[in-house]
């Protein structure tokens, strides 16, 4: 697990969704899966990818996830909602994707 410099870890720290993403993508490559996320409605909407369902158990990546948002404890955001599916490179408008066919496009969230 690499360390963030104190200078991204300070930007994840006052909210910047740059710095948090950063940070996961750091802290997750072990496991295989890069995240994406935005704010929306004051919720902070992380998208974990990975190339197989395996790499996406739920309980495991909900818990790390979790822990490192916890580490960070960034400003303003109070809630997040962590959704999961398979690595769809092209695809960068997820969120709407998710709000427009949930079943479909996603293989699990939890808020």
């Amino acid at each position: 697990m690499s360390i963030p410099t104190n200078e991204t870890f300070g930007q994840a720290r006052q909210g910047s969704v740059a710095a948090i993403i950063q940070i996961l993508n750091e802290r997750l490559a072990d496991a295989g899966i890069r995240t994406r996320a935005v704010v929306d409605g004051g919720v902070l909407q992380v998208l974990c990818e990975a190339p197989s369902k395996e790499h996406l158990d739920q309980s495991t990546i909900v818990d790390r996830v979790r822990q490192i948002l916890e580490s960070i404890s960034p400003q303003r955001i109070s809630k997040v909602n962590i959704n999961s599916r398979i690595v769809k490179e092209d695809q960068l408008l997820w969120l709407e994707e998710f709000n427009r066919d949930p079943d479909n496009a996603l293989l699990w969230s939890e808020m």
